[in-house]
């Protein structure tokens, strides 16, 4: 019963890491459209935490090296987030 809580663990992290992400994207593009048009920013701060939740579930699940995987997900999801517009 251990292993299978220390194995969901980071994918819970994760989900929950979307979840955050996906309502603080419609907030902030809810008080965009309040405030009128303007200088839009990015979710890069967002990204690279979702990123990070990311490398860490896949490199102590065993499909990548943690060394490896964190950083290249991070950058990753850094990438994502200055791609996302709101």
């Amino acid at each position: 019963m251990m292993e299978f809580i220390k194995a969901a663990l980071p994918w819970v992290m994760v989900g929950i890491a979307i979840a955050i992400f996906i309502v603080r994207m419609v907030q902030k593009s809810k008080l965009q459209q309040q405030k009128g048009p303007g200088k839009k920013g990015d979710c890069m701060t967002l990204g690279m935490c979702f990123g990070m939740c990311v490398g860490v579930a896949l490199g102590t699940s065993g499909m990548m090296s943690i060394t490896l995987a964190l950083p290249l997900c991070t950058l990753i999801g850094e990438v994502v987030g200055i791609l996302i517009k709101y």
